[in-house]
């Protein structure tokens, strides 16, 4: 059924497999918090995704001002050079054959993220140093670990260096427009606020893992239906048929693939429909068997 529970993280977990029940429960943050995460403990506060109430609507407010289409476009030609540059490298290791296109993911989303969030381009000083310290980061960390000091470290090396950048952009506008460098030219965030830094940092860690595995699932579906690069090759000579391509294309691969899951915390026993779920039980809203669903999208499985 749409509501049904288990074990997972070894704790009780609470399933929500229906859409409109999931945005119910999203309508009440007082009741269904934030859950938490091993890489939140890098950072004072938290990661922002993670925050609740007041605090989260604070930080909030200071990176909305990051935030522009001005810096997305800004970004988009080294987005692409970053891809081409991949794809070339994937294309000559290939010897006529396939290959796991995994090594070559990760260094387009990292730097892309790079570019946009912190204002380091490819040709940076510091950005062989950043892609390095974070490609270590990015080593998963166990929830119910201590965060090893070597993971701790890292941390602390990027933390140096956009403490850094963030001094640097105050002082001289920045090459490109950037999250950071917007901030910092609104003096945005305050100098000593490790957690607007940490979730900096975050935004590239967190932001290069889960761009690096949309791509994986965008190869993989071009490679499935060739049909997919003859319809965006039909319409390379015309930049808005092919973003609109290209964005449905996109939508439809984390519909089916990537837009998994949700987690909040009950904070205190509540009803949903005929159950009551206990303070403290995790909620999984189950967005990948939402898509699933026909009631939801007809013939779901169908890749259109």
């Amino acid at each position: 059924g749409p509501i049904f529970k288990m074990s997972q993280i070894h704790r009780p977990v609470v399933c929500i497999t229906d859409l409109t029940v999931a945005r119910d429960l999203l309508a009440m943050p007082e009741v269904f918090t934030q859950s938490d995460w091993s890489f939140n403990r890098l950072v004072p506060r938290g990661y922002i995704e993670y925050m609740n109430g007041d605090v989260h609507a604070a930080y909030r407010a200071i990176f909305a001002h990051g935030f522009t289409r001005a810096i997305v476009d800004g970004g988009r030609t080294a987005m692409s050079e970053s891809a081409r540059a991949q794809l070339r490298q994937m294309a000559a290791n290939t010897n006529g054959g396939g290959l796991d296109p995994e090594p070559w993911l990760l260094p387009v989303s990292l730097t892309s993220l790079l570019h946009t969030v912190l204002g380091v381009s490819a040709t940076h000083e510091r950005f062989a140093e950043l892609s390095a310290l974070f490609t270590q980061l990015n080593r998963p960390v166990e929830l119910f670990l201590p965060t090893p000091r070597r993971t701790q470290e890292t941390y602390e090396a990027i933390n140096a260096i956009v403490v850094a950048l963030i001094a640097a952009a105050k002082d001289h506008a920045p090459a490109h427009a950037s999250v950071l460098g917007t901030m910092a030219q609104r003096h945005e965030p305050p100098f000593g606020d490790a957690t607007a830094t940490g979730n900096l940092i975050l935004m590239v860690k967190e932001g290069s893992i889960m761009v690096r595995g949309l791509l994986r699932w965008v190869l993989k579906r071009m490679a499935e239906d060739e049909q997919w690069a003859r319809r965006f090759r039909a319409v390379a000579h015309d930049a808005t048929r092919l973003d609109v391509e290209a964005t449905a294309f996109v939508l439809e691969t984390i519909r089916l693939h990537e837009n998994r899951y949700l987690y909040r915390v009950a904070s205190r026993e509540t009803r949903v429909g005929p159950y009551t779920i206990p303070a403290g039980w995790l909620v999984r809203l189950c967005l990948g068997e939402a898509h699933e669903n026909p009631a939801h999208f007809p013939d779901p499985q169908r890749f259109d």
